[in-house]
């Protein structure tokens, strides 16, 4: 009896593990789940990231054309400055003051000459006055003598006649013609004399024109001596340096009792005093990738909206825009970056100082109301995607063609509609599936 019940019982053991088996296998067969997703409509946006640092709108590295001892330095670091207007803002705008010693000297020294130079043009032009006064009354007295000797000639010669028409008929003796013939001859030769004097008249235009020509080259040296006046004083100005713009001193490279080089007659080009920075306005200098510079440039235009970042303000982001691409790209370390320029337009722009290191994202492309899906669903066959749609019978190949991406989704163009389901990752068709006749 006892044999019988353990037979049983082992029976019983051994059918429940066979059908605990079979349970297993069935449930091992059949197929796992597969993740789906569907085609929405919704907003596709394609940002760029790049770093980049911060810059002003303008730094003008501040020289002086005059060389000497820096006498005083009353901007530093940090100071705001106007831009220098002659006469209005001197003071206020003033960043450095060189000794004016030699400059001064040199002043004095081109002053002298010009007034030597103008005393000697009034010189000239005194002699020049005198011999055309001269000229003036010499004319008037060669003209008197003239006229004086040509009335006398002419008395004389009518005496003569008359003298020659008596002596025809004896009414006049000989000694009268003859001393008529006499007087007619010396007439003749004072007449002669007085237009003789006519040529002293020429040689003093002769004089005249040669005071001219002295008055003239003092005139010219009374004009290059007030040319180097002008120079000097210029040179003596420019021992005092002004601010060119309005803006900020970023930078100061000298101090006071140091010696300085002139910007414009050094070869090395000058020692730099300080710089001066406009930052009405702030950019940033974003080093954008080769592989990301397409997205920008394709859609033809600037003004993309940007979104800065830095260090210095965690959490805190900046409005831009994009108003700059360089078309030639930089290499560096066989990596080709493209320069784009932001302007920053956020109100606390100030905030971001010049070289601070930062993060920009740009937007590039944003294509609203289209249909989306998921990266992940999908397929590549040579050069063409696809993707495997949902069916009543299961899932069906069906290719597509896609627009926009931004690495998580993409836009579909061709091939899908709204609301389809379609596979995620590589589905695995188990036995199950392929003995129910699912694709």
């Amino acid at each position: 009896m006892k044999t019988w019940i353990v037979i049983l019982a082992l029976l019983l053991a051994g059918g429940a593990g066979v059908w605990a088996w079979q349970q297993g296998q069935a449930h091992q067969d059949q197929p796992a789940p597969v993740p789906t997703a569907r085609v929405v409509r919704g907003e596709l946006t394609l940002f760029v990231e790049a770093t980049g640092s911060v810059e002003s709108n303008l730094d003008v590295d501040v020289k002086s054309k005059a060389s000497g001892k820096v006498l005083e330095l009353p901007r530093d670091v940090g100071d705001r400055v106007p831009q220098h207007v002659p006469g209005q803002n001197d003071a206020q705008a003033l960043l450095a003051a060189l000794d004016p010693v030699d400059e001064n000297r040199k002043v004095e020294r081109a002053r002298a000459a010009r007034d030597a130079a103008a005393a000697a043009l009034d010189q000239t032009q005194a002699a020049l006055e005198t011999a055309r006064q001269n000229l003036k009354i010499k004319r008037l007295e060669v003209q008197a003598q003239i006229d004086s000797a040509t009335a006398k000639k002419r008395l004389d010669d009518l005496n003569l006649q008359r003298r020659r028409e008596l002596a025809t008929k004896n009414a006049t003796t000989q000694n009268e013609l003859d001393v008529a013939i006499a007087a007619a001859s010396v007439a003749q030769a004072n007449l002669d004399l007085a237009l003789a004097g006519k040529e002293s008249l020429r040689m003093l235009e002769s004089t005249i024109q040669q005071r001219q020509a002295e008055t003239e080259l003092a005139k010219a040296n009374l004009a290059a001596t007030e040319a180097e006046l002008a120079e000097t004083q210029q040179r003596l100005s420019e021992t005092r340096i002004y601010s060119p713009i309005a803006g900020v001193v970023t930078r100061r490279d000298v101090q006071e009792g140091q010696i300085i080089a002139s910007g414009i007659i050094n070869v090395a080009g000058g020692t730099t005093l300080m710089t001066v920075s406009d930052m009405s306005r702030m950019f940033v200098q974003a080093e954008v990738h080769e592989s990301d510079i397409g997205h920008i440039v394709e859609t033809g235009k600037l003004g993309q909206e940007v979104t800065i970042t830095a260090d210095a303000y965690p959490g805190r982001p900046f409005t831009g825009k994009v108003v700059q691409i360089t078309p030639r790209g930089v290499s560096d370390a066989r990596v080709i970056n493209f320069m784009v320029k932001v302007e920053v337009l956020d109100e606390q722009k100030n905030l971001l100082l010049p070289k601070m290191t930062t993060d920009v994202r740009i937007l590039a492309r944003q294509n609203k109301d289209v249909l989306l899906l998921p990266t992940a669903c999908l397929h590549y066959d040579r050069d063409r995607s696809y993707v495997e749609r949902r069916t009543a019978g299961g899932f069906e190949k069906r290719y597509v063609r896609l627009g926009l991406s931004d690495g998580a989704q993409a836009e579909v163009l061709e091939g899908l509609a709204e609301g389809d389901e379609v596979a995620q990752g590589s589905r695995i068709v188990s036995r199950w599936v392929k003995s129910a006749g699912q694709p």
